[in-house]
């Protein structure tokens, strides 16, 4: 019998398939039920993707509700559960765009599916183009995490539309950058190198602390920007991501303490800091900073929730790359307010061609940007 929240059927040691094609006859108990479904609808029902959307019930009613709403939508369920036709010429005229994955394509309770992402329903695009774009993150950035989540034809083309006239995003553009870029090496694993940095932002100071590997930033709040105070916040992150074989800073006095250096000889790792002539060389931790002001800058505008705002940012793919920053240092994805398969959360190994992936990255990076950058020439004494 099928469960009443999904059309996945409930294991029961009485049932009897027989036969491989055709109807089958399922026994369950003195209950006979003729199986009348497709082949693509048993396949469908045999993983219930529902089962795997963490999202909250209002929300999965809504896409349910604005999917039977749907005309288009509603044509394409009934074509996916039926099968597709064997002719391009049968298929309805509103359903052709969706022809060339059509094997990506399931229905589940009043759902569509493309792969493990959800095909949203028109009446409820425009909602989720800003959901996407909450925390008011680059156009490029929005189109790698809306890809990752969701489905809709014209999708790239109405986000990148509906960015390009925010407000908000206009008023804080990024500024080119137009000094020479200073590489570092790319780390073996995650955490193996990380920098730390203090900016202040409305009157507070606070410190980041950045991945070398994974581009993973922790921004804490200061009450002062003593040693003592750094310290403890940097202890906080490496009892949970365990201690570096390197730290690099600034030269800020809070860095160069004596204290700072015990801390260092206590937990057993090397401490660098960056040229007092060119601090750029602490280039991580300069490029997190102005990510972390940035995305600050853009929310509390709007009044949302910076902490919302960094979380988006570690969970949208880098560019160049196929992870984020929180899948580079966890493994994982975490959750967002994004509706997302728990597949797609669930634990998965770094690509052994990540690092490789990084160093391509970092080339580029390096060409594009110091082709529009000019060195200056040391002043004269």
């Amino acid at each position: 019998m099928a469960d009443a929240l999904s059309r996945a059927f409930l294991s029961h040691p009485e049932i009897i398939r027989d036969g491989e094609q055709g109807p089958q006859v399922l026994a369950v108990d003195d209950v006979v039920v003729e199986d009348v479904r497709s082949p693509t609808e048993i396949a469908t029902e045999q993983f219930n993707m529902l089962q795997y959307q963490p999202v909250k019930e209002e929300t999965l009613q809504r896409i349910k509700t604005s999917t039977r709403e749907d005309p288009e939508l509603k044509i394409l369920e009934q074509v996916i559960k039926q099968g597709w036709p064997e002719s391009k010429k049968e298929v309805p005229a509103q359903d052709l765009k969706y022809v060339a994955f059509r094997e990506e394509l399931t229905a589940q309770d009043g759902i569509i599916f493309k792969g493990e992402r959800v095909v949203v329903p028109r009446s409820l695009c425009k909602e989720f183009t800003m959901k996407v774009h909450v925390s008011h993150l680059e156009i490029q950035a929005c189109l790698r995490r809306a890809r990752e989540v969701w489905y809709w034809p014209n999708k790239n083309k109405e986000i990148t539309e509906y960015i390009s006239k925010c407000q908000t995003c206009k008023t804080y553009s990024q500024e080119q950058q137009k000094e020479p870029m200073i590489p570092y090496p790319v780390p073996s694993r995650p955490w193996k190198v990380i920098g730390a940095d203090l900016f202040e932002f409305q009157g507070r100071h606070y410190l980041v602390t950045t991945d070398y590997y994974s581009n993973f930033f922790e921004v804490d709040r200061l009450y002062n920007t003593t040693s003592k105070e750094v310290i403890c916040r940097l202890k906080a992150h490496l009892a949970r991501h365990g201690i570096p074989d390197r730290m690099v800073s600034d030269n800020g006095p809070q860095f160069t303490s004596e204290e700072f250096r015990q801390f260092a000889d206590a937990y057993e790792f090397q401490h660098g800091t960056s040229s007092p002539d060119y601090p750029q060389s602490n280039g991580k931790s300069e490029n997190a900073v102005k990510t972390a002001k940035r995305i600050m800058e853009k929310v509390l505008a709007v009044g949302a929730d910076p902490y919302l705002g960094f979380l988006d940012f570690r969970n949208t793919p880098t560019e160049g790359l196929d992870t984020s920053p929180v899948q580079r240092l966890f493994g994982r994805r975490t959750k967002t307010l994004l509706p997302t398969s728990s597949r797609l959360l669930s634990m998965r190994k770094n690509d052994s061609s990540t690092e490789r992936k990084l160093n391509d990255r970092k080339r580029k990076q390096m060409f594009y940007y110091n082709k529009a950058s000019k060195s200056l020439k040391p002043l004269k004494e």
